[in-house]
């Protein structure tokens, strides 16, 4: 059980990291305003609404990766209960994204969609994760 334990902890772990990457190269490739303050809603509101298409694709993508990794990492590790593991694993992710979509004002739609594809990505993980042929 400890092997399961260690196992999710680590998907966690690697579900972060992966994030922070993708969403590191994400400010990169779409810089936020500078005079942007984070703690004035309708300038976020107004921030929002015009955000590029594109920028909303990666950050989906970028919850969907993280969540992947995560779950496919813990379920493959796992010595018990592999796709409860991954499923575990992965909802680090899920809590991510639920505690971002409820601070920014993020439009309603994007953000039950990017649930609906984090939940997918993570259950597929824990799916794969586990039917993996194990070495050991």
């Amino acid at each position: 059980m400890l092997k399961s334990l260690g196992a999710v902890t680590i998907g966690i772990i690697l579900s972060g990291i992966s994030f922070f990457i993708l969403t590191f190269i994400s400010r990169n490739i779409f810089p936020k305003p500078e005079d942007l303050d984070p703690n004035d809603q309708e300038a976020l509101k107004l921030y929002f609404s015009e955000i590029p298409a594109s920028e909303l694709a990666f950050l989906s993508l970028s919850f969907m990766i993280s969540a992947f990794i995560g779950s496919y990492f813990a379920s493959r590790n796992a010595q018990y209960y592999n796709k409860l593991m991954g499923f575990a694993a992965g909802l680090f992710i899920f809590v991510l994204a639920l505690s971002i979509f409820l601070y920014m004002p993020y439009p309603k739609l994007y953000a039950f969609g990017t649930f609906g594809l984090i939940l997918l990505s993570l259950a597929a993980g824990g799916f794969l994760g586990s039917r993996a042929k194990k070495t050991t």
